[in-house]
């Protein structure tokens, strides 16, 4: 999966349309997973990586995001089953971007999706990245549990 994460993200950067691109280090959340899970974690510190943001045709931007020191997502908190990704522009409008793919073996995360427009358009001058732990699949709105996060400006 990760191979083929890669080799989708060289053909949209080698295809013609992509007209800018900005990639920025994501910086993992300072709150530890739950110990109640009883299973220690082997991570040393908080999730680390990066997400990119290439605007695409349409006015539209591609996320590209990885995670890396992840723990499972039951070890953030009771009932906890999947990450997601989300992008809140700056008059406070949240989208979902998507789910993250996790890798449990290298307690790893990754993301490859298009931001949908709600109602009305998002405000790309200044917004915010976020990932969080997630109790339901079909999340509309991000839970409390944030695990990494980052504030752009002028895409």
């Amino acid at each position: 999966m990760p191979r083929l994460f890669e080799l989708l993200l060289a053909a949209m950067l080698l295809g013609g349309c992509v007209q800018a691109s900005q990639v920025y280090p994501l910086f993992g959340s300072r709150v530890e997973p739950s110990a109640s899970t009883g299973s220690p974690s082997r991570l040393s510190g908080p999730p680390r990586g990066s997400v990119q943001i290439e605007r695409i045709e349409g006015d539209q931007r591609l996320l590209a995001l990885k995670l890396e020191r992840l723990a499972p997502p039951e070890s953030w908190g009771a009932g906890c089953v999947l990450f997601v990704a989300w992008v809140e522009d700056s008059r406070g409008r949240t989208v979902k971007v998507g789910p993250l793919s996790y890798d449990r073996a290298r307690q790893s995360g990754r993301l490859l999706g298009t931001v949908p427009e709600p109602v009305g358009r998002m405000d790309f001058r200044a917004f915010t990245v976020k990932v969080t732990a997630e109790r339901e699949t079909e999340a509309r709105a991000p839970s409390g549990v944030l695990l990494a996060g980052r504030h752009l400006k002028n895409q």
